[in-house]
């Protein structure tokens, strides 16, 4: 089961640049974050989403979190690294009228609105250290299921389309399953996002 949804996940965005019309290669994050879960900790986060061939689906990573704050009376620092696979739900949104007035060719034009709200599926690791001198560290894998809404502010004209490009803002919800702990945590992130637009001739 595993190898099928690997080989499907790679046939998506292996598929021929020629079939969509996409413009974004990749937006830029970085923000505050916050989190809880047996500890009260904040801190920052930073991270990459990569533009695909399929308009809506994007590839998470790295994403990186560090976080400061207390457990049980002692000082932490935790840290999670996660990548994955990012939906945005308004990108799935087909141009109709671009399409009509390029019935020649055999591109699909999908809309790129300005507001885009995603889920994302990532996979990684947790390390957190208790600063209290024993040295002690926990090292485990995880799993993050969460999701956010993106706001851009400027649009470019690209062969007579607009594309929302430069400086956005972003709110984003995950919910972290750790392995080896039993401490499960949310996290919650605001910052600001740079979408990188793909060259167009």
């Amino acid at each position: 089961m595993r190898v099928r949804v690997t080989s499907l996940f790679l046939a998506i965005l292996l598929a021929p640049t020629v079939a969509f019309a996409e413009s974004h290669k990749a937006d830029l994050f970085g923000g505050g974050s916050g989190g809880t879960g047996g500890s009260k900790i904040g801190g920052y986060i930073v991270g990459v989403n990569w533009g695909t061939c399929v308009p809506w689906i994007d590839v998470v990573g790295p994403t990186v979190s560090t976080q400061y704050g207390g457990h049980d009376g002692k000082s932490l620092t935790q840290t999670a690294y996660h990548g994955g696979v990012r939906l945005t739900l308004t990108s799935m949104q087909r141009d109709r009228a671009a399409e009509k007035a390029a019935p020649s060719t055999s591109q699909k034009y999908y809309v790129d609105k300005d507001v885009k709200p995603f889920v994302h599926f990532l996979v990684g690791g947790v390390y957190s250290n208790i600063n209290d001198g024993s040295g002690q560290a926990l090292k485990d894998w995880s799993v993050t299921i969460g999701g956010g809404v993106d706001k851009f502010f400027h649009k470019v004209s690209l062969n007579g389309r607009d594309h929302v490009t430069g400086v956005g803002f972003r709110v984003q919800y995950d919910y972290v399953v750790r392995s080896g702990d039993s401490t499960n945590f949310h996290r919650v992130s605001a910052g600001v996002v740079w979408r990188i637009l793909k060259e167009h001739k």
